[in-house]
């Protein structure tokens, strides 16, 4: 993975976790759990560039 696409989703992630902080603060949990597919999206992108340099 190189170094672009890495701040790119870890700025992604940063800002949706605080989105769905401030969503469950809200009382609005249905919706603060959107945030998994996006983790499990990012976990599938790291593993496979990982078994690419490998």
């Amino acid at each position: 993975m190189n170094r672009l696409l890495a701040k790119i989703l870890l700025l992604l992630l940063i800002l949706s976790l605080l989105f769905s902080m401030y969503l469950f603060y809200q009382g609005r949990f249905i919706e603060g759990l959107y945030i998994y597919p996006l983790v499990i999206t990012i976990y599938v992108v790291m593993k496979l560039s990982g078994k690419r340099k490998e």
